[in-house]
């Protein structure tokens, strides 16, 4: 079975399945990765989809475009497959605020550290 599902105006998917068990786990994977619709800190709509690599790592991002907020959702890489799943709990297993979403905040040393 084949389906087309519109997760916005900008984005649709076209999914083929053999099941139904598959085209829901599919569809799943499509909605949490890429079914964000606003920020999770100041509800801006207009978001970003960002990829950038760090010492050899690749780091994948949802941005928020609202330039006074620029807010994060990141997003983690499972190690057995090539998918990715959002970061919305910390180290010890508790749920983030805002739903993983974050702006960037200095520690206390890169606050004092003299400007280049």
């Amino acid at each position: 079975m084949k389906v087309i599902y519109n997760i916005s105006d900008k984005l649709s998917f076209e999914v083929e399945s053999k099941s139904q068990k598959d085209l829901f786990g599919e569809l799943a994977s499509i909605q949490e990765i890429f079914g964000e619709d606003k920020c999770g800190v100041c509800g801006n709509s207009n978001l970003r989809f960002v990829t950038r690599e760090v010492d050899g790592n690749a780091f994948y991002e949802l941005r928020c475009g609202n330039h006074s907020c620029k807010a994060v959702l990141g997003f983690g890489q499972h190690k057995k497959s090539d998918t990715l799943f959002p970061q919305r709990k910390d180290k010890e297993g508790k749920y983030l605020p805002n739903n993983g979403w974050h702006k960037w905040q200095p520690t206390t040393e890169e606050s004092k550290a003299p400007k280049k």
